[in-house]
């Protein structure tokens, strides 16, 4: 790291990093819960033993 550029591009891709780590925890948060696409199944149906 001769150059001092140096150092500001990799804070700069440090911030970028950082920018694109929150948007997608963001994003994993604020998606609804997926649309289930079977009903769940019945419930099991106990016989009384006699």
């Amino acid at each position: 790291m001769d150059d001092p550029n140096d150092l500001v591009l990799a804070m700069l891709g440090l911030a970028i990093a950082a920018i694109m780590l929150v948007a997608g925890a963001l994003y994993l948060i604020m998606t609804p819960d997926p649309v289930p696409s079977r009903p769940a199944p019945p419930a099991a149906q106990i016989s009384p033993v006699s």
